[in-house]
């Protein structure tokens, strides 16, 4: 019981939120259900309710994670912040406690029967075995977080409140026909043009780089040629299999977990295991001799040493005619015991079998499956006692010893590597050791300043325990000259190529719009080709390769006009031929009309968010929130 709670605690902040109460306007985000109470630090203060610094910060950190995922893991909240997403955080708490005191003044309080119901509805509150509510695990998961019921129950109230008011707000808003009809004209009106494309990597001419040139341009993109930051590390872990191998698993135990899953391993059709080769698809001959060596007596092994096949014996666990390859089943299921199969082909090769055991439909053997049990009981085992072991983990670095000490004193390796960067690339050849959830591993160590020792952090698997501590922190340089030489001049290379292309470009573009055919500007470059577009659509859809902004262009110019643009592999010329005049069917309304109403239940909700300022009074802390800029 205490495992399975300890499970959903520690997921509980993805699953608690539930989809129902995530607002669909990113005006005022998700609800504050993760503490209660707070620092005394104030950021604001809403209509004179108090907005804790900690809640911006939360909100704030929410953002970096997000940013992170996409513009790398080197985007950190000094970057955040000078982007200015403390100043969007602000905005979204402040609107959210705008929007809960104009909620209170209207009196909007959903009835507690309707949030007892949502509560005991959720899985996460539920007994795994009888799928209904179970108060003791609502609230062992709410401990887990730090929540009260009280503070939980008014957050799942305040969230359906402002539900109500959105809801309230922007009910029957549907935009008018004229308007779906202007907008889908806009967007479904299409556009053909003529096109040359050059392709840089077909132009050849290009000088060889002097020594002057390559020094100058390894200079002039140190961004190309910079090593990223290392990071020494010392990293002791505890991982569930670790603790598996030492847990002692009497034969009784197995037996009694064996008859406690007897249904996992119930079949309704026969079972069979067996040795099986497989050879080349052009070795067909030495396949049937393999077969004849096992029909004259000899085993798989002995008959590829036979006949000096290069292939191994693989074991195929207990599987049905149904769990193997089609072209397999039938054949492998024909033999009987002890027989070899003739050769079969498959996408993979030639297959010989031999059937080295079979069972009937009923249920597999305790003697079958006694590995796969043992091995599962060892792992749950080692499961339940992994928590513990952790706290005497954490309890000897609390103690004041060193990392290395606090792992001799459980026994535990210790594990160091080589500088290693953030993506998990090592510098040299050195390889990265083997260690338990290596990204989340360096995640952490990137938080961790150098010299530092991180808090012992569970994995997300939940199966290992880890604790990290950063040696020494190798800066990002340039790389020397001599040391990334062969990268320069490629580099260099490429940008003489694609400074051609841009040249060539130029001249196709006077070309065309002097009247040329681009078939014959093309067949004057070597490099370039003549095309037509299909008909484009504004959004660049269904523009294959070519640029979104490069389709952007073709919208803002005349039939005849020229326009030019790079692409990845070069650039791109376009004379624009026809306007196509939008034809949207019924579907395609329906999906504009729908966009429509999204966008402007939107800018609703944004304009009444923007009366609730002048109705209540706002004030921001500015030394608080210089806290979190970073500006003090």
């Amino acid at each position: 019981m205490l495992q399975d709670i300890r499970g959903k605690a520690g997921s509980w902040i993805v699953k608690i939120l539930f989809a129902f109460l995530i607002l669909s306007f990113a005006v005022w985000g998700i609800g504050d259900i993760l503490r209660t109470g707070g620092p005394t630090d104030v950021a604001a203060e809403v209509g004179g309710m108090e907005i804790p610094l900690e809640r911006v910060d939360r909100v704030f950190n929410r953002q970096v994670e997000q940013l992170r995922q996409v513009l790398g893991p080197d985007f950190d909240a000094a970057a955040a912040a000078r982007l200015g997403l403390v100043d969007q955080a602000v905005e979204q708490v402040v609107s959210q406690a705008l929007f809960d005191l104009a909620a209170a003044d209207l009196g909007l309080d959903p009835a507690p029967e309707m949030v007892a119901e949502t509560i005991r509805a959720q899985p996460v509150f539920q007994d795994p075995a009888t799928g209904r509510f179970d108060r003791e695990t609502f609230l062992a998961v709410l401990a887990a977080n730090g929540l009260t019921e009280q503070a939980f129950v008014s957050s799942l109230q305040r969230e359906f409140a402002r539900d109500a008011l959105i809801g309230a707000l922007t009910a029957g808003v549907e935009p008018p026909a004229a308007l779906t009809e202007h907008l889908a004209e806009h967007r479904r009106e299409r556009r053909i043009a003529e096109t040359v494309t050059i392709d840089a990597g077909a132009i050849d001419d290009i000088p060889e780089p002097t020594e002057v040139a390559l020094a100058e341009f390894h200079q002039a993109h140190p961004d190309r040629f910079t090593a990223p930051e290392y990071r020494e590390l010392t990293v002791v872990a505890l991982t569930a299999d670790d603790l598996a191998a030492e847990v002692a698993v009497d034969e009784q135990a197995l037996r009694d977990e064996y008859e406690a899953r007897a249904d996992r391993y119930r079949h309704d059709e026969p079972l069979r295991r067996f040795d099986q080769v497989v050879l080349p698809r052009d070795a067909e001959q030495t396949a049937r001799q393999v077969a004849e060596a096992v029909r004259g007596g000899l085993s798989l092994d002995e008959a590829l040493a036979e006949v000096g096949a290069d292939a191994q014996v693989i074991p195929l666990d207990w599987t049905t005619r149904a769990d193997m390859l089609p072209a397999l089943a039938e054949p492998a299921f024909a033999v009987e015991p002890g027989e070899v199969t003739d050769p079969v082909q498959s996408p993979f090769g030639w297959h010989v079998l031999v059937v080295t055991d079979t069972i009937e439909e009923g249920v597999l053997p305790f003697e079958a499956v006694r590995d796969e049990v043992e091995a599962e009981v060892r792992r749950e085992r080692a499961l339940d006692s992994l928590f513990e072991y952790a706290n005497q983990l954490d309890d000897a670095l609390a103690a004041g010893g060193s990392l290395e000490e606090a792992a001799e004193s459980l026994g535990l390796p210790v594990i160091e590597t080589p500088p290693v960067a953030r993506t998990g690339e090592t510098r040299g050849d050195a390889a990265m050791p083997d260690m338990p959830a290596p990204e989340q591993v360096l995640e952490t160590a990137w938080e961790t300043g150098q010299g530092e020792v991180s808090r012992l952090i569970e994995t997300e698997d939940r199966d290992a325990y880890f604790v990290v501590r950063v040696d020494q922190v190798v800066a990002p340089a340039l790389r020397p000259l001599d040391e990334v030489r062969d990268q320069v001049v490629v580099a260099w290379e490429q940008a003489q190529r694609d400074a051609a292309a841009s040249a060539l470009a130029d001249d196709v573009a006077e070309r065309l719009r002097g009247g040329a055919e681009p078939e014959a500007v093309a067949a004057d470059i070597p490099a370039a080709e003549a095309g037509r577009t299909e008909p484009l659509l504004r959004d660049g859809s269904n523009a294959d390769d070519l640029p979104a902004a490069f389709v952007e262009q073709l919208f803002e110019i005349a039939p005849g006009e020229v326009t030019l643009g790079d692409t990845p592999e070069g650039a791109v010329v376009a004379r624009l031929v026809e306007i196509v005049p939008a034809d949207p069917d019924e579907d395609v309304l329906t999906a504009i009309s729908a966009d429509a109403a999204e966008g402007l239940r939107g800018d609703l909700v944004a304009q009444f968010a923007g009366a609730l300022r002048d109705r209540y009074e706002i004030e921001l802390n500015e030394p608080a929130l210089n806290l979190l800029r970073g500006l003090e």
